[in-house]
């Protein structure tokens, strides 16, 4: 847990304090650690906005007030930890252990060895707008985005390049895929670059803000707030709105391969799962009595499995003997601290 510059010396010179943060480059060395108090892995009040899995098979849930869950989602090893008291909004890794976490205020939590260790610093951002929305990477460079048009590049997680759209537009998610790069955005906005972010092309899909999008190949998915639902088949070229399953807000849309059917599955609002093996043809419902009815934020791919972030968490294992049938399984799978 980061230690606050506290005592004497900070209640009579607070204006120092602010004057050094402001002209300094912020890195710091923040340590992830586990709460020296006993307490539930997850609590009533808790958010979680987004998840991410390393190559070695850990989960990691991120969400309000710096709290970081991380465990096994196939054993009772979970750790409750934090990171500040900042919200982290989003998280993302790669194959070599590297990982980055987006949050509040323009600040980005960085490690390079599966979390085991975490540096910090601050985009520079507008001092009102700059929450962070999203991260994602190809595998060798991660993408930022953020409140104000913000996006934002790294190789070497120490330095970060602005790709930064040039227009007062919120950005919700991005979907990289090699040079290709779809973001998501309010008022009906999608932009695509197929320079690694060089130069920005505007797609307009009507009114209601898009909040994720997703691409197997040619199809792609966008799906956005009162259950706004887009289909392309042409690479994004063209878009098609689809009939709505309900006025939800829809949050997130994946394409998962599973070992032996594919699907796309949609998360929102009020516990909406959605399901659909083309994208066009009517998307089934996987909403249960375990699976709830608060909202999900964010899901990704793990195997066979839906990992799903929001006000709860879970996974849902495909029956591959049904079209749509799935099983939801809570996480954690325990309720006390493990220590790995």
């Amino acid at each position: 847990m980061l230690r606050k510059i506290g005592g004497v010396a900070a209640q009579i010179a607070p204006w120092a304090i602010l004057g050094g943060l402001a002209y300094a480059a912020a890195f710091i060395s923040p340590q992830i650690e586990p709460l020296e108090l006993p307490q539930p892995l997850v609590e009533s009040r808790d958010m979680f906005f987004d998840v991410a899995v390393t190559e070695d098979g850990q989960a990691w849930f991120v969400g309000g007030g710096g709290t970081v869950l991380r465990g096994d989602i196939d054993a009772a090893s979970w750790q409750r930890m934090n990171v500040d008291d900042n919200n982290l909004q989003a998280i993302a890794v790669d194959d070599r252990g590297r990982m980055v976490i987006a949050g509040n205020g323009g600040w980005l939590y960085t490690s390079t060895n599966r979390g085991e260790s975490w540096e910090q610093t601050q985009l520079p951002l507008s001092d009102f707008a700059n929450k962070l929305t999203d991260v994602a990477t190809d595998g060798q460079r991660f993408y930022v985005i953020g409140e104000m048009g913000a996006v934002y590049t790294s190789s070497n997680l120490v330095t970060w390049n602005s790709l930064s759209v040039d227009e007062d537009i919120n950005l919700n998610s991005i979907f990289v895929d090699g040079e290709q790069i779809w973001i998501a955005a309010e008022f009906g906005t999608l932009l695509h670059s197929n320079d690694g972010g060089d130069s920005w092309r505007r797609h307009e899909l009507g009114e209601e803000s898009i909040r994720a999008i997703s691409f197997n190949g040619s199809t792609g998915i966008a799906v956005g707030n009162q259950g706004f639902i887009a289909i392309t088949r042409d690479q994004g070229d063209s878009w098609t709105a689809l009939p709505t399953p309900g006025n939800e807000h829809l949050y997130d849309v994946i394409w998962q391969q599973q070992s032996e059917q594919a699907r796309w599955v949609i998360v929102g609002d009020a516990g909406t799962l959605l399901t659909s093996t083309d994208g066009m043809n009517g998307w089934q419902s996987l909403r249960s009595a375990e699976s709830g009815n608060q909202y999900f934020a964010r899901a990704i791919a793990f195997g066979d499995y839906t990992l799903v972030a929001g006000r709860q968490l879970g996974k849902l294992s495909h029956d591959h003997h049904s079209d749509h049938a799935s099983q939801w399984f809570s996480l954690p799978n325990t309720t006390q601290e493990m220590t790995p």
